[in-house]
């Protein structure tokens, strides 16, 4: 999700930062981040002529004329600011843990792609599993340090229990604060 964004919105982001608490998606996330940079897509340029020479497959190929799209792009784009990325392991309801990565009231957008309880479930490390309400908002109390202001966003989109359509919560600065520091905020629901 993160590369997608920095090749969509380049021009709009500074920084991309990911967490996991599993090391094996944010392995994945590291090769995938590493798209975002000339070396990365050398890279992956350089397996992808070994699998066309191996295999022999027309899908290499056409990876191959993406591949040097996507280059061709990110020359232009980084001559405006590179992207940098930085990834941690870490569970995102313990704000202890977060600290330890990220500055507070630096973070302008969150996007995260909360548990749905198919593949995946929340769970808080050293304790049982947790119900998605509950976990939502533990997650938002982990991440208000680091996100609200006045200008900050947090939104959250998870599916309903009957899977008819999502619902998304979101915290931000009340429209009511006159104050960038102001401490207020309003959670709304809305489906």
């Amino acid at each position: 999700m993160l590369t997608v964004l920095a090749f969509l919105h380049w021009h709009d982001i500074r920084r991309l930062i990911g967490s996991d608490i599993d090391p094996e998606v944010l392995s994945l996330a590291a090769r995938n981040l590493a798209l975002v940079t000339l070396p990365g897509l050398e890279a992956r340029s350089s397996q992808l002529v070994e699998m066309y020479h191996r295999f022999g497959k027309d899908a290499h190929a056409e990876a191959l004329a993406s591949v040097k799209n996507l280059k061709d792009s990110i020359e232009s784009a980084a001559r405006s600011h590179p992207i940098t990325t930085y990834l941690f392991e870490a569970d995102s309801l313990d704000s202890a843990t977060l600290r330890e990565h990220l500055i507070e009231g630096s973070i302008e957008l969150v996007i995260t792609d909360v548990p749905y309880g198919q593949r995946s479930t929340w769970t808080k490390s050293g304790t049982k599993e947790l119900g998605e309400i509950d976990a939502t908002w533990q997650l938002l109390e982990a991440l208000h340090p680091f996100v609200l202001s006045s200008r900050r966003r947090l939104y959250l989109r998870s599916r309903r229990t009957n899977n008819r359509r999502p619902d998304m919560l979101a915290i931000g600065a009340s429209a009511s604060s006159n104050s960038g520091n102001d401490e207020h905020f309003s959670i709304h629901r809305s489906r």
